[in-house]
């Protein structure tokens, strides 16, 4: 990387560009590997940190210094404020930083140079104050640690006290082979282990606190994760699994490429209150996802396999080897150790909780703290199918008796269909119109007519509710949360809009595509059809 240079305007030749520099360390835990493991481990988090701080808008260089990444960002036109602030918030999120600083300057390793550029760069911090040296060292040289302490300390004596157990200000330097660096203070970065050195799972995501902080937890212990949501009552809890899915990938799975796999469960759903005791509704719904996703595993790593024979490899990890959910003990009736055993024989990969002993309230603190609360808090719970007493010491062979006078073709069916979302390249067009728009009235749906102010007499479908737009929060208490609601107005244009507010207020609800008159064609047709479906036969 050559010299280090403080991040500062270029001179007036503009022969130096400026640039911020940073030291990272990785975490200790990283750092005890066996020595042909640290610098598998080093290059992934090398890997993970290039792939954070491009997707911040900025283009560094990195490279790898005594089991340290020392990295270099040009200045983009947003200035050094607006640069520090993206690197520091990207940096925060790279699972397999312990720490990292800001390098304020840098000079060759020989003692009285370091002397000077410390004494240049930190003689007005520390002056006034009680300070302390600080010297870490990698590599061979003349002095050690303690001999640059020392140095450094009688050149800044004058005019400042020496404090080692309480100082105000530390000026922190690192040395290592040829080059010493003079760098700020310690920032705590995100921990765990750098991103698919532990291998890969897939992750059933129903998008609400639990499963999505499942999927952190197995992120930050270095597992890649993909993720499998089943649509179980329309496509804006879908829509709202992507929301989170998304910002779960953008922030912290740096390095990895996840995608989601949404698998629309409606007619297993359907089969199973056809077929399915009640008791054991909840046991077999998870059973039945359990099928389903290790079946979706399955076709990932043939896809994965035809791939890298074909010479188009994604670089991706091409084995999954566990399922993971959010299950955690006793925080519904269905999730006991009784059942749990019951539902583990469904898939062949092992299935893993990692909340299995947390409650609720760290569950959602955890989200908080990794920003995903809000989105999921916005997520329904749509897998509740029981209507009665729900099965608490459930026996693994009667759970299986049951399950076998299920459908599998349908279940095998709903896997082929699944569509595939790569989070990475996704847009914000493609979490919204997608959602927003159907073009047939669902079974049982609610007509809501969004036109604004009073609705003239016979405006609108036949059995439609008149809600303008502007009344939607007002009168929300006045909607089923279990009925589906398609919107409409005359040219469709407020109709989406109602919509979006009603998805967000947590409602299964559409803007019926091209407005009032498209729907009473569509519903004209439907008529008509039904009709002559019924009629007798010539």
């Amino acid at each position: 990387m050559g010299r280090m240079r403080a991040a500062v305007p270029s001179d007036a030749s503009g022969s130096d560009a400026p640039t911020i520099d940073l030291l990272i360390r990785p975490t200790g835990e990283l750092t005890v590997k066996g020595p042909r493991t640290v610098p598998v481990f080093l290059r992934a988090l090398r890997s993970a940190v290039r792939d954070a701080l491009k997707r911040a808008g900025l283009r560094p260089r990195v490279r790898l210094a005594h089991r340290r990444l020392e990295v270099r960002i040009p200045v983009p036109d947003g200035g050094v404020d607006a640069a520090r602030h993206l690197a520091r918030e990207a940096l925060a999120r790279v699972f397999g930083v312990g720490s990292f600083s800001f390098v304020t300057a840098s000079s060759r390793a020989d003692l009285d140079e370091i002397v000077a550029m410390a004494t240049r760069h930190a003689r007005d911090r520390v002056r006034g104050r009680r300070y302390a040296v600080r010297c870490r060292r990698a590599g061979r040289h003349p002095f050690r640690s303690t001999d640059v302490e020392r140095a450094v300390g009688a050149a800044l004596n004058d005019g400042a006290t020496v404090d080692l157990d309480d100082p105000d200000e530390v000026v922190h330097l690192q040395v290592v082979d040829r080059r010493a660096l003079l760098h700020g203070p310690r920032i705590a970065g995100a921990g765990g282990l750098p991103v698919g050195t532990g291998g890969r799972a897939l992750v059933l995501l129903s998008g609400g606190y639990d499963s999505v902080v499942a999927a952190w937890a197995l992120l930050k212990r270095g597992v890649a994760v993909d993720l499998v949501h089943f649509r179980l009552a329309g496509r804006s809890d879908e829509r709202r699994a992507l929301q989170v899915a998304k910002l779960l990938s953008d922030r912290y799975a740096s390095g990895s490429r996840p995608e989601l796999h949404a698998v629309d469960f409606t007619d297993v759903v359907a089969d199973l209150r056809r077929h399915g005791d009640d008791g054991h509704a909840q046991l077999l719904l998870k059973r039945r996802m359990l099928r389903a996703a290790d079946a979706v595993a399955d076709r990932l790593e043939r896809t994965e396999a035809e791939a890298r024979a074909a010479g188009r490899s994604r670089h991706r990890w091409a084995r999954i080897d566990a399922l993971v959910t959010g299950e955690a003990l006793a925080q519904v009736s269905s999730q006991t150790l009784a059942n749990l055993r019951a539902l583990d024989g469904a898939a062949e990969r092992p299935v893993l909780r990692p909340l299995l002993a947390m409650d609720k309230t760290e569950i959602i603190e955890r989200a908080e703290a990794i920003g995903t609360a809000a989105l999921s808090a916005r997520v329904r719970e749509t897998c509740g199918i029981a209507a009665g007493r729900v099965e608490t010491r459930a026996e693994p062979r009667r759970v299986d008796d049951l399950e076998g006078a299920l459908d599998h073709a349908l279940l095998q069916r709903a896997v082929q269909d699944a569509v595939r979302w790569p989070l990475r390249s996704l847009r914000a067009e493609e979490l919204t119109l997608p959602y927003l728009q159907v073009d047939r009235l669902p079974d049982r749906a609610v007509v809501l007519e969004c036109s604004a102010g009073p609705r003239a007499a016979g405006g609108g479908p036949p059995g439609s509710v008149h809600l303008p737009v502007e009344a939607i929060a007002e009168r929300r208490h006045e909607l089923d949360p279990d009925r589906t609601y398609v919107t409409t107005c005359p040219f469709g244009t407020r109709s989406a809009h109602a919509a979006e507010i009603l998805q967000q207020l947590g409602f299964d609800a559409y803007a019926f595509r091209g407005g009032t008159g498209a729907l009473e064609a569509h519903l004209e047709r439907r008529a008509v059809e039904a009709a002559q479906a019924t009629a007798p036969d010539a």
